[in-house]
């Protein structure tokens, strides 16, 4: 695996504290081509090796980036360090907002779950993962252009 990555992805001279939506695109890029299989995605195991590649140790979970990549789950601050690692960028403090996610996390909200054919899911996934979307802003977007 090549250990030197040029990304054309975010044009920032201070690269901070970035939206939510950067990190997609950051991630979205990483993944889109395997430098040593032209033509073909870098898969999750390799990903998550690159990771740990430029951090000196293991990452998360190819579990957990397969979550985040399906919309299921947000990034977490350590996954954010990880994706700025790849990049040279320092790590950033967590946020008040992020400690007080992570303390908060522990109590479970109620889910409810819709059943869909696998035809549907793919096409509301695309357009999900074309907008850069998380599943609950997809659907929240959604709600209300129908009202």
């Amino acid at each position: 695996m090549h250990s030197q990555i040029t990304l054309a992805t975010i044009a920032v001279s201070e690269p901070g504290r970035l939206k939510e939506e950067h990190y997609r695109y950051l991630y979205d890029d990483l993944r889109a081509i395997d430098p040593d299989r032209p033509g073909r995605r870098l898969s999750l195991r390799r990903f998550v090796a690159l990771i740990a590649e430029h951090t000196g140790r293991p990452g998360l979970s190819i579990a957990y980036w397969s979550k985040y990549e399906r919309g299921l789950i947000r990034l977490s601050s350590a996954a954010r360090d990880e994706l700025r690692a790849v990049m040279g960028w320092p790590a950033i403090r967590p946020l008040g907002a992020d400690v007080t996610r992570l303390q908060t996390a522990r109590r479970r909200r109620p889910r409810k779950t819709i059943h869909l054919c696998p035809e549907a899911w793919e096409r509301l996934n695309a357009a999900r993962q074309e907008q850069g979307l998380s599943w609950e802003e997809f659907l929240q977007r959604a709600e209300e252009a129908t009202s």
